[in-house]
């Protein structure tokens, strides 16, 4: 665990227990035991306190064993706490605090790992409930063990979503190259356990950059998405494929032999939109998976030697030179290369229909967007947590024995919630094109609103105090979803109904309470929140270069651009290109090409100023940002990085004119590199130099 991540972790822990023990000093319930509380509360900060310096000093992270001990001290804390209570109002409140472990357990460890913390959390907080509770305590203990169960598996949901993104390619929703060895692994194990063949295939997309170099990478991008959707359609179920590069795509095919795989990669190849080449080879059993892989892109650039638009199908031996490789050639006919001549064998036609999809065959209209479908995975989550929540609490307030508490209209907010919710799971694709992002806000509100009516209804009985911890759900989604600024106010706003239902309904320690509450929601927000930031900052990241992804630029350009217009400022935007970057990648393989990107990106990095932001755009593309920067000084300075630079590029650089949106800004800078590249490339031009 990284030194950021366990650093928030020991001071939410130091943090926690320090507003505990100032809830249970004000505790003023008859026979509460507070000094074992607060002592046990004391070695609770003490402990977080010494990680922290730990941290600090060591410049280290918290191993998973210090991670599950730190979780099961808190939790024998809590237990404490609560016991010490004696079932009192402070008591109830503190319960909260169960739903933090498992939630941290399910957010930072691997599901097996959590899952141990969420059955103590919820064992623990059923034998205390029944202990001390005297109203309703198997309803209270539903309750409270639900809101555990629900908020836990939502936080690992969301990790599940936020670590998704971060391996997927923003460009065509394939897996990206980071989530390329969990395929891999994923898959020889499978074949190691079945004994069934694995195939893997390196397709390249042959003269990809004249297309960039024509046309601009906006044509580039369709010719990816293009293959992109072509391929995953017609691959069967069961194979994967993954983005590896620019213009490279891996496909994984579990079942299949090479032969058997060169006649699926051969039927992708013609049906692509664009010509490509690419190279097959088998996986042996206990061979590592970078050595069939680098099998499979020494097949792929002799197809490149050998003319292009072609197949090759690596041998399995460990020396390829010495034996024949098996060739599907443009015209999808079997010639060789080699000392011999031996044709791929032809895979029967029912064989063939098991592992190809034809376009004929196809009924949906293409993938959606990545973002899209974020909204409605969002959307159906929200749906499912107001199912949650009807389910776990409409039991308890149908039959709540509380003086004065009105069952009836509570009952029914709390029924029209489960059926609201039901029918926002089940429509989340049509609420999510038809109103976006709008429903999530409304849904938040609404359901803030519903939870404030549904616990003052309820009266003050301990389902009341407990029912609040649906806060922390709200709260945490809204800090997964949004970003701070816009979850801290949700915060807020569900902040001010708690301590309003506290202040109106509580008549003891309605101080603790109130604190506790807010505290433990809250906190539990900020907990997802932070998890959330790490994430999709693992996300903007390029795996190569360490370089901030196109996904980040669009993020950036957009701000920068703002900040430009509003106060007047100037801003250049530079697209860098390496010239014949494709020829190292022929000659040499990927690990060449990608040795040379990071000598670029590292060259680059040291070379602009503080203020100026470097990305890689694509394949062989970097785009500089320089705020503040008026065109001729912008110029001067992406000259000195050409100059410095470890291989011959091309460079457009433009500045932001009135009107100019992100993708004119870019696509004027495209512009002039391309006028870059016709007068000879290794040069910087800029718009006016006949873009």
């Amino acid at each position: 665990m990284g030194t950021g991540v366990a650093s928030v972790l020991s001071a939410m822990l130091a943090s926690a227990s320090a507003v505990s023990m100032v809830a249970i000093a004000l505790d003023r319930t008859p026979g509460a035991e507070r000094v074992p509380a607060l002592a046990v509360g004391g070695v609770a900060v003490v402990t977080a306190l010494a990680l922290i310096v730990h941290v600090r000093r060591t410049g280290r992270g918290l191993s998973r064993l210090t991670v599950h001990g730190v979780l099961t001290m808190a939790l024998a804390v809590v237990a404490v706490a609560v016991w010490c209570g004696h079932g009192g109002t402070t008591a109830l409140a503190g319960l909260g605090y169960f739903a933090w472990l498992p939630l941290v357990a399910f957010a930072y460890l691997p599901h097996r790992e959590a899952v141990p913390h969420l059955v103590a959390a919820g064992a623990l907080c059923i034998a205390l409930v029944l202990a001390t509770v005297a109203v309703t305590p198997v309803g209270c203990a539903l309750d409270v063990v639900g809101t555990i169960a629900a908020g836990s598996l939502t936080a690992g949901y969301f990790r599940s979503l936020l670590l998704r993104t971060s391996i997927e390619d923003h460009l065509t929703g394939l897996p990206n190259r980071q989530a390329l060895p969990a395929i891999l692994e994923r898959e020889a194990a499978g074949a190691t356990r079945t004994g069934a063949p694995l195939a893997i295939a390196v397709l390249d997309l042959d003269r990809f950059k004249e297309v960039n170099d024509s046309a601009g990478h906006h044509a580039g991008d369709g010719v990816l998405r293009t293959a992109a959707d072509t391929w995953s359609r017609m691959l069967h179920p069961q194979a994967s494929l993954a983005r590896y590069g620019g213009d490279e795509f891996v496909a994984v095919m579990p079942g299949l032999s090479a032969s058997q795989a060169a006649v699926v990669v051969d039927e992708l190849r013609r049906a692509g939109g664009h010509p490509c080449s690419a190279g097959v080879a088998e996986w042996r059993p206990g061979e590592p998976i970078d050595t069939v892989l680098a099998r499979a892109d020494a097949a792929l650039y002799r197809a490149k030697r050998e003319g292009r638009g072609r197949v090759v199908q690596a041998p399995d031996t460990a020396t390829p030179d010495a034996a024949v490789l098996a060739v599907l050639g443009p015209d999808g006919a079997g010639d060789d290369v080699g000392p011999a001549r031996t044709a791929a064998p032809v895979v029967p036609a029912a064989t063939l229909a098991t592992v190809v999809r034809t376009r004929t065959g196809r009924t949906a209209p293409g993938r959606p967007s990545p973002t899209a479908d974020r909204v409605v995975r969002l959307v159906r989550v929200m749906g499912m947590l107001y199912v949650a929540a009807g389910a776990i609490y409409l039991p308890q307030i149908t039959f709540d024995p509380i003086p004065g508490a009105r069952v009836a209209p509570a009952a029914a907010i709390t029924a029209t919630a489960l059926v609201v919710g039901a029918a926002v799971a089940a429509g989340a694709r049509w609420l999510a094109r038809q109103v976006g992002m709008a429903a999530i806000h409304i849904g938040l509100v609404v359901g803030m609103v519903a939870v404030a009516t549904g616990s003052i209804l309820a009266r003050s009985g301990p389902e009341g105090i407990v029912a609040l911890g649906i806060f922390a759900w709200i709260w945490m989604y809204a800090f997964t979803v949004f970003s701070w600024r816009l979850a801290a106010f949700y915060c807020a706003l569900g902040s001010a109904f708690t301590i309003g239902f506290v202040v109106s309904t509580v008549s003891h320690n309605t101080a603790s309470v109130a604190i506790l509450t807010v505290y433990t929601a809250a906190g539990i927000g900020v907990l997802v929140g932070h998890l959330n930031q790490v994430l999709q900052q693992q996300a903007r990241i390029d795996a190569v270069t360490g370089l901030p992804n196109r996904a980040a630029l669009e993020r950036e350009l957009a701000r920068s651009v703002a900040v430009s217009t509003r106060t007047g400022t100037p801003l250049a935007v530079a697209v860098i290109d390496l010239d014949h970057f494709k020829d190292v990648n022929d000659a040499s393989g990927h690990h060449a090409g990608d040795a040379l990107l990071r000598r670029f990106a590292d060259e680059w990095r040291n070379g602009v100023r503080p203020t100026d932001l470097l990305f890689r755009y694509g394949g062989d593309e970097f785009v500089l940002l320089l705020p503040g920067c008026a065109l001729g000084e912008a110029a001067a300075l992406v000259e000195r990085l050409r100059l410095a630079a470890p291989g011959p590029c091309s460079i457009g650089i433009v500045e932001r004119r009135t009107g100019d949106s992100t993708d004119s800004l870019v696509a004027r800078a495209d512009s002039a590199l391309y006028a870059a590249k016709q007068a000879g490339r290794n040069q910087v031009a800029t718009a006016g130099d006949g873009a």
